[in-house]
């Protein structure tokens, strides 16, 4: 599941707005959570303001080894 909870999916706040109603949940309302696959971080994939939101809820994230390192 990809979700955009920051408002947008671009490194410029203007661009790529994330999808009316998306902001119905945030991160606070997610259970913990067992895994996170990040699969790449192409910036208009990888919302890395919610990742950071995330990173006390998550148990483990499996990723590549220069992703990692940044998370």
């Amino acid at each position: 599941m990809t979700r955009v909870f920051s408002g947008n999916a671009s490194p410029l706040p203007s661009m790529t707005k994330s999808y009316p109603g998306s902001e119905a949940y945030t991160t606070d309302d997610l259970p913990e959570i067992d895994y996170l696959f990040i699969t790449h971080d192409r910036w208009d994939h990888l919302d890395y303001k919610t990742v950071v939101k995330l990173k006390s809820k998550v148990k483990q994230v499996i990723t590549s080894l220069g992703l990692r390192q940044r998370i």
